[in-house]
């Protein structure tokens, strides 16, 4: 589907002010003008984080209770249990809750269900075995905001909860001990997307109060969950995600060594969540927890490359399963509702958020992907800016068993009965709603250069943008009528040839499209959406992302 370009309208002005104030390119200011960093004070803070810009936790809802009940049991020697999540948001909040507890001298181990048998949320035979091991408190990282009666079986066996997290409230709070949740809607907090590990490292600040603790340790785990989790890259975001990005280079985590030599590579948070993607070893022996909490450098090398193998074997299914599920969607014309919803019992429930997000980017609509998991359906939902996941879930609540999620994902449990009424009343709250209509898909274009003025020192300047996800896309430019060169032969760096004498790739990130290519090479002249990238040499590459010829 033929994408519209949008090119940002910036004040000029503003632009040169924020370049002179900074020492920084016309280009690199004109790219956070268009992200809405106006100021340069702002702009500074986004350019160089310190842990110190973030947020005062104690901001947070339930904070001082929780941290109260806490080192309660630290000094009583009570039994704590984390129970995690098992995507890498939940690995690496299960992580810092951990050490933060063992560093202050809890008796704490870690729970994480596996969603594929378990599900989500408490269990009783789970409880049942906590009250029989003598855990007397629980901590939750990165849900439980929606367990209703997993927190009401809690209480009448007598066990304390206290939940972090980050999904959207469904009304009412459970009944825990505490809720720490920034998207409570009597939090102080100024920031409501943190990802869990977010809530979960400023509780562990919290917990320390104003000691001369070293936070920086975390922010590598800090960096894995959040980009993980495709929160937005701002606020206390910004800083976790850029200083965490940092500390992967350097972190002397055990697991986090074994990935960066298994990888081979350039480290980055996007590089080194890959193995640790799906969670768990094929065999069910290791998990992405477990890697990033070893102390043993040869047991993490071990974890590290069986993790990598899973996730190399289930990346390859999730792909072959969005290609089918995006076939079907053309064949059988479910684009022409507002939501697209498939349902299909032949891919495997892991990749069915994968599947999801595929059909969003085609086509620009809200979907749902919808599996069968032990006599349930399970739906994933995705969607593009402006349509609310989570609303529409709740909209639907009725026909569910359970739900959860947040304004651009989510995720439910439904009785296969229930399968028409979901898809006529998803589809009724898109026709609904206010302030949301279907829209094509787009390209947000930061500016209009020739790839040709494009030097190192360019580049250099829009590296300090990185890491790039929501709320801070990798830039894009647009350069007009520019000459097209297409080589005999691939170039060694994979190159197909050259827009305005740079050369060019196709951009990977949506995979491969041959319509593209077959543009450019029927063309002397094109208009270019592209992304810019370094060559082997150092030299810039452009990642073409689109053409359009007159």
């Amino acid at each position: 589907m033929a994408k519209q370009w949008l090119i940002n309208e910036i004040d000029e002005e503003k632009r040169d002010w924020i370049s002179r104030q900074l020492s920084i390119s016309p280009l690199l200011a004109t790219v956070l003008l268009g992200r809405g960093v106006e100021e340069p004070v702002q702009a500074e803070r986004f350019l160089e984080p310190q842990i110190s810009h973030l947020n005062d936790p104690f901001l947070l809802p339930d904070i001082e209770p929780a941290v109260g009940r806490i080192w309660k049991a630290i000094t009583d020697h009570e039994k704590i249990v984390v129970f995690g999540h098992d995507d890498i948001d939940g690995a690496t909040s299960t992580t810092i809750m951990m050490e933060i507890l063992r560093h202050l001298g809890a008796s704490s181990d870690d729970y994480i269900p596996d969603r594929v048998t378990e599900g989500y949320g408490f269990r009783r035979g789970v409880l049942e075995r906590f009250v029989h091991n003598g855990v007397s408190l629980l901590i939750t990282v990165d849900s439980e905001s929606s367990d209703f009666p997993g927190m009401l079986m809690a209480a009448e066996m007598g066990l304390d909860v206290i939940i972090t997290d980050h999904h959207e409230i469904q009304g009412r709070l459970p009944k825990a001990l505490a809720v720490i949740n920034p998207k409570r809607g009597d939090s102080r907090y100024p920031f409501r997307n943190l990802a869990g590990v977010g809530v979960a490292y400023q509780l562990a600040r919290a917990l320390t109060g104003d000691s001369d603790f070293d936070f920086h340790r975390y922010l590598d785990l800090a960096a894995l969950g959040t980009i993980a989790d495709r929160v937005p890259l701002v606020d206390d975001n910004r800083v976790f995600s850029r200083l965490g990005e940092q500390q992967l280079r350097v972190s002397s985590r055990p697991g986090i060594v074994a990935l960066r030599h298994l990888l081979a590579a350039e480290v980055s948070s996007q590089a080194i969540n890959g193995p640790l993607r799906y969670g768990v070893s094929r065999d069910g022996k290791y998990s992405s927890a477990q890697l990033l909490q070893t102390g043993d450098a040869q047991q993490a090398e071990q974890i590290a490359e069986e993790l990598l193998e899973e996730s190399r074997r289930k990346q390859r299914e999730t792909q072959v399963a969005c290609e089918s599920i995006l076939a079907r969607v053309q064949e059988e014309k479910l684009f022409q509702s507002k939501v697209i919803v498939i349902v299909d019992r032949e891919v495997p429930v892991r990749s069915l958020g994968a599947c999801a997000s595929a059909i969003r980017r085609h086509y620009g609509h809200p979907a749902v992907a919808i599996g069968f998991k032990q006599g349930h359906m399970a739906g994933e939902g995705r969607a593009p800016i402006g349509f609310d996941v989570f609303a529409a879930f709740e909209y639907c609540a009725d026909l569910f068993v359970q739900y959860g999620g947040h304004r651009g994902a989510g995720g439910f449990s439904m009785d296969p009965q229930n399968m028409n009424k979901f898809r006529q009343r998803i589809e009724r709250f898109a026709e609904e709603i206010s302030g949301w209509r279907f829209s094509h898909p787009y390209l947000r274009i930061d500016a209009l250069v020739d790839p040709a003025r494009i030097d190192g020192q360019y580049l250099t300047q829009l590296d300090r943008l990185v890491p790039f996800g929501q709320a801070n896309n990798e830039p894009q430019f647009c350069v007009r009528k520019a000459r097209i060169e297409i080589f005999a032969e691939p170039r060694e760096d994979g190159s197909l040839g050259t827009v305005n004498a740079v050369a060019f790739q196709l951009a990977e990130n949506r995979g491969v499209r041959s319509s593209i290519f077959e543009i450019l090479a029927s063309a002397r002249v094109a208009d270019v959406v592209y992304n810019l990238t370094r060559s082997q040499d150092g030299s810039p590459l452009v990642l073409v992302e689109d053409v359009k010829v007159d």
